[in-house]
């Protein structure tokens, strides 16, 4: 038996050993011989080459050793030498030299094996990363080609040894409420004599759904009897600004399912609203998600309220009231008004024949012949309405 004692540091090695050693006549049980061996030595190994010196001390002799190595691509070149100085005086020496080569080679009819381990865990601070706390669902099946591995409490697995190749990773069935954070399928190969080590993180996920209903009341909430509105384009943005959006089924209904804690803005598509439609409740909604959270948003809509119009009333008087050939005639239509804004245009026809001959509240005309002659006053209002007033006035000569 024996004890050796070694120190390393970096390229150098130095060990010590003490070796106790014993010889014995098993058959008659007895003590032969018993001897200490000691032995040292230094190691210096810096690629492509190394070298060894080493002393020995045996009961009957004393020994020092030196060794060089030389590595030269796959060969590797040993020389040594040993002296030995015998207690009865007697000196001897040794040298070798030997060549190595290392190379991989294939036996046939012998298969070496690859395997492939990891966990699936929670990524609870979204890293991507398995940090320490982070464990993984019990009893989730794994699938690697044909062959099956079956997390335990931490989430590790482990698949039996396989050929070398190339498989298909799969997770056979996931949880509710939990989803892949790398893209699964994926394929994976699998190394003679290695071990491959994986990683899966897996983010517990939330649903954002809502209801787009007919706001009959207009009050912004959706009450007993309001039914939804159907195929109405609802949009979803996170915080990486990444959009999708949807459309309301039959019922009105749409939910966003499968989402990553965060940040989100839900917002409705007014241009998808039926006609003459418009939000009763705020268009765009932004929420805070956390992680296996359900929140609901719902939007109201109605039909635009109905605007009635009033046109506006034209009346006038003129004066004198039998005017004669060549007379001034003045006409005041300051009378007219407008039920729900105000007049800004007053349009005269002094002729009948379709022609504005004036402009304004009061104008004044002259009569080139006798004879009797329809004025007609239009006025437009700020709406863009109008009202018509006739009089009929005779001239004579």
């Amino acid at each position: 038996m024996g004890s050796e004692f070694s120190i390393k540091l970096r390229e150098l090695r130095a060990s010590v050993s003490l070796e106790h050693r014993s010889e014995v006549d098993l058959l008659l049980g007895t003590l032969i011989s018993q001897s200490l061996v000691t032995a040292a030595g230094v190691e210096l190994l810096r690629r492509p080459f190394g070298v060894r010196l080493g002393w020995t001390r045996f009961t009957d002799r004393f020994s020092v050793s030196a060794a060089l190595q030389a590595r030269l691509g796959i060969a590797s070149l040993f020389f040594s030498g040993l002296s030995s100085f015998l207690d009865s005086g007697t000196r001897e020496f040794s040298f070798a030299l030997a060549v190595a080569v290392q190379f991989d080679a294939t036996i046939p009819f012998i298969v070496i094996s690859g395997r492939a381990e990891g966990f699936v865990f929670i990524d609870t601070n979204s890293n991507s990363q398995r940090d320490p706390g982070e464990v993984g669902p019990k009893n989730l099946i794994l699938l690697l080609g044909n062959e099956k591995a079956r997390t335990d409490e931490r989430g590790f697995f482990r698949f039996p040894p396989m050929e070398p190749g190339t498989y298909e990773l799969k997770i056979e069935k996931l949880p509710t409420g939990v989803i892949v954070k790398t893209a699964l399928p994926q394929k994976i190969r699998i190394v003679a004599g290695q071990t491959l080590k994986l990683e899966i993180p897996l983010a517990q996920v939330a649903v954002i759904e809502g209801l787009v209903f007919h706001d009959e009341n207009r009050n912004g909430q959706a009450d007993s009897g309001e039914q939804g509105l159907g195929s109405v384009r609802v949009f979803l943005t996170d915080a990486t600004g990444k959009t999708r959006d949807q459309r309301t089924d039959s019922e009105g209904r749409f939910a966003f399912s499968e989402l990553l804690p965060g940040k989100y803005t839900v917002a409705l598509d007014v241009r998808s609203l039926p006609t003459d439609f418009s939000p009763t409740t705020p268009a765009e909604v932004t929420v805070e998600l956390k992680a296996q959270e359900q929140i609901t948003v719902n939007f109201g809509a109605a039909e635009r309220p109905r605007t009635v119009k009033f046109p506006p009333v034209a009346q006038f008087e003129f004066t004198p009231e039998r005017p004669k050939v060549g007379e001034v005639v003045r006409f005041d239509a300051s009378e007219s008004f407008d039920p729900d804004g105000k007049i800004i245009k007053y349009e005269w026809d002094f002729e009948s024949d379709g022609t504005i001959d004036a402009h304004g509240v009061t104008v004044e005309h002259i009569f080139s012949q006798a004879g009797t002659f329809t004025v007609t006053l239009t006025v437009t209002d700020n709406d863009g309405e109008t009202g018509t007033a006739r009089k009929t006035i005779t001239v004579g000569p």
